[in-house]
């Protein structure tokens, strides 16, 4: 044999392997990204399907100076997406407090509109329809803005969308 047809067959079988190479590693970040871009793609749907929305036009939503309680009507889409809590923040000058809001779940200084006291169980509102919270504010002053964020279920964990609206307070008339 030559010399020559020797270092021909190295080559192949060297172009062979990188081949090879570059296929398996491009199966193995093909495993490790798509499960990642397929879960984004999956919450950012879920997030954009659930909706939650602060009415100010009603008039529920406002400061009461006197009882020193912020209420907010919270309303959901009618698109069908499992809501599993909403997140309340109420902003007051350069402080924030936030609450997490899930069916049968008592939370302190939160109560229903129809509920008299604080301390019973809270229900978050179902497809197209809404709820009004009062919250008290003893601890954290005059309100400023509020905004509200949906909990949802993807697979067997819980994510928190970003806030859904955002508004400002004004006192109650």
């Amino acid at each position: 044999m030559k010399r020559g047809s020797k270092k021909a067959v190295s080559e192949v079988i060297a172009s062979v392997l990188l081949i090879l190479v570059v296929i398996a590693a491009a199966g193995v970040i093909y495993g490790f990204v798509m499960p990642l871009i397929k879960t984004n793609i999956e919450e950012s749907q879920k997030c954009s399907s659930a909706v939650l929305e602060i009415d100010t036009e009603s008039g529920y939503t406002c400061y009461d100076p006197y009882e020193n309680e912020v209420s907010v009507e919270i309303k959901r889409s009618e698109k069908d997406v499992e809501i599993t809590g909403i997140q309340l923040q109420v902003y007051s000058a350069g402080k924030s407090t936030s609450a997490t809001i899930r069916n049968g779940t008592v939370v302190d200084g939160i109560r229903e509109y129809s509920q008299t006291a604080y301390g019973k169980n809270l229900t978050i509102p179902k497809k197209n329809e809404a709820n009004t919270y009062v919250i008290d504010l003893s601890k954290i002053g005059t309100p400023e803005t509020v905004a509200v964020a949906s909990l949802i279920k993807i697979g067997n964990t819980e994510k928190l969308c970003g806030a859904s609206t955002k508004v400002a307070i004004n006192t109650c008339a």
